[in-house]
C-alpha cells in the first residue's frame, strides 16, 4: 500500500521515491517490547512442553523420581507441577 502512495506522490522525483521507499518499505522493526514479548512467548512454550511431559509421564503412573529424571527437573519441581494440575 505504501508503495502506491509513494508512486503517486513522487512521480517526477526518482531519488525521493527511493529514499521514502527505503523508510516506508515495510522493513520489520525490532524494538524492546517486541523482543521481551517474543522471549516470553518462547519461555511459555518451553514451560508448557515441560509441563505436558510431566503430565503424560504422571498419567503413565511413573514415580516422581523417574519423571524428574526424564524431564531434567528436581522431584520437588515435578510434585509442584502435578499439584497445580490437580487444583
Amino acid at each position: 500500500m505504501s508503495s502506491i502512495v509513494i508512486e503517486s506522490l513522487a512521480v517526477k522525483y526518482e531519488k525521493i521515491k527511493k529514499g521514502i521507499g527505503g523508510i516506508m518499505g515495510g522493513k520489520v522493526l525490532d524494538y524492546e517490547a517486541k523482543t521481551i514479548f517474543m522471549s516470553g512467548m518462547e519461555e511459555g512454550r518451553q514451560e508448557g512442553m515441560k509441563n505436558g511431559m510431566v503430565y503424560a509421564y504422571y498419567e503413565m503412573n511413573l514415580q516422581t523420581n523417574e519423571i524428574a529424571r526424564k524431564v531434567n527437573l528436581t522431584e520437588e519441581e515435578v510434585l509442584e507441577i502435578i499439584r497445580k494440575k490437580d487444583m
